[in-house]
């Protein structure tokens, strides 16, 4: 059985097809826990890399030390990048069956490229990132789409943005081991699909242009509903208020070594939770990979020890398709507040519904399950849930209700929009016409 290599004429137009490559990929990548690697360990207060770059794990305290947090510090904001190409009007889609150590089932589907400029720098000493080229220098047959700085978790990040771009080529790619051609009508059912999708790429979902014309070759959602949303017109006041709701100022974090947190304590196989309320831990991990720049190495992962939940409330008013966007305040957002979905808990945080979930006022639309970004988490997924709510249900949260052509709008604002938010209005591409 021949390994997946992404042959452009054989495009993947199904889900299926998508999982016969995950699967095909999956037999060549491996993890197991592993003692403290040689090029990792604490320096100067934190866990990094001998080098400098990647990441690494800090110790911060909100102004006054009320609360403590363990957080990924990445300066280097990573690259999410998109190609897509034209055949008889229809848009295919540039994929990667990406191994990653924390991702659950071991592989799951990226962009094009999903780099930081360590990696695609060489930091690691091995192959260079496959297309960063497309994103990174001037080429005659490639058209630039879009480009927008999107926010990472702020609860997990500290002040990390990454750069979300698409372009088009019109010229045949030579494809490495791992990469193919998906179509929109298969990465359509796939937004409704458990762990088949990584983050990343599930939020780079919710930015890519959609048409409401199923004949289009676009992204497309399945639901009547759902289009007719994306093609209401634009509401300026609606924006207007949205946006204005998370101008506040920033509070910034201060740093404190690792050694100083009492809520955690470090070890020679990594960090551990001091107290029940602590949640997160870290450990070393040993990785294979035969499609990555390195085909060996080992890292440290983030652990939570309980899913979270991610949840958006819509309603029908008037006739239309409505969801509401949250406001929410993340100690490690870089502009302290951001529309978000309707309730986010984090992975290792108690979930505490809220009331508007109740099953007599709120019936489950679609459900996914999702990992973080498995370069850097492991044990650590969330259910992402949409609802279509009860006539007369209120909300208990400050927010604003949009059309999916608002929202839409609003992810393409630099920097607006957490990732939880752009993952989930992903899952309005599945949903189907009616509420199961």
């Amino acid at each position: 059985r021949p390994t997946w290599s992404g042959d452009p004429l054989n495009l993947i137009t199904t889900i299926d097809g998508l999982r016969v490559a995950q699967d095909q990929r999956r037999k060549h990548f491996s993890i197991q826990r592993a003692g403290p690697p040689s090029d990792w360990g604490l320096r100067d207060g934190a866990v990094q890399h001998r080098s400098g770059g990647f990441f690494s794990i800090s110790g911060y305290a909100e102004p006054g030390g009320a609360r403590q947090h363990l957080m990924l510090h990445q300066p280097q904001g990573a690259v999410n990048g998109w190609v897509g190409r034209r055949i008889d009007g229809r848009r295919d889609y540039l994929v990667q069956a990406r191994a990653e150590p924390g991702n659950v089932d071991g592989v799951q589907f990226g962009p094009a490229l999903q780099s930081t400029p360590a990696n695609y720098l060489r930091l690691h000493g091995g192959s260079a990132s496959a297309f960063a080229e497309l994103f990174l220098n001037y080429a005659p047959h490639v058209t630039p789409l879009f480009e927008t700085q999107q926010l990472d978790q702020g609860g997990r990040y500290a002040q990390k943005t990454k750069r979300v771009a698409m372009v088009e080529t019109d010229r045949a790619l030579a494809l490495p081991r791992g990469y193919g051609w998906a179509s929109a009508q298969a990465l359509v059912e796939a937004a409704g699909a458990d762990f088949l999708l990584n983050t990343d790429f599930k939020a780079g979902l919710g930015v890519l242009p959609w048409s409401a014309d199923p004949n289009s070759g676009e992204l497309t959602p399945k639901s009547q509903r759902v289009r007719d949303s994306l093609s209401a017109p634009l509401r300026p006041e609606v924006l207007g208020s949205a946006i204005t709701a998370v101008q506040q100022p920033l509070c910034p974090l201060d740093p404190v070594p690792l050694e100083a947190l009492t809520d955690w304590r470090v070890t020679a196989d990594g960090i551990e939770p001091a107290t029940a309320q602590s949640g997160l831990s870290v450990g070393y991990y040993e990785c294979t990979a035969d499609a990555r720049e390195v085909r060996r190495w080992t890292q440290p992962l983030m652990r939570a020890g309980a899913p979270g939940c991610v949840a958006l409330a819509c309603r029908v008013r008037r006739g239309r398709l409505e969801v509401f966007i949250g406001t929410v305040h993340e100690p490690g957002l870089p502009t302290g507040s951001a529309l978000g979905p309707s309730f986010t808990a984090y992975p290792g945080a108690p979930v505490r519904e809220p009331a508007w979930m109740a099953p007599d006022r709120a019936t489950p639309w679609i459900e996914t399950r999702e990992s973080d970004e498995g370069g850097r988490f492991i044990d650590h997924w969330s259910r992402y849930r949409v609802f279509l709510l009860a006539p007369g249900t209120g909300m208990d949260a400050p927010g604003t209700w949009m059309t999916v052509a608002e929202v839409k709008s609003a992810m393409m604002i630099s920097n607006l929009c957490t990732i939880q938010l752009r993952t989930i209005c992903a899952l309005l591409l599945a949903a189907p016409e009616r509420a199961p």
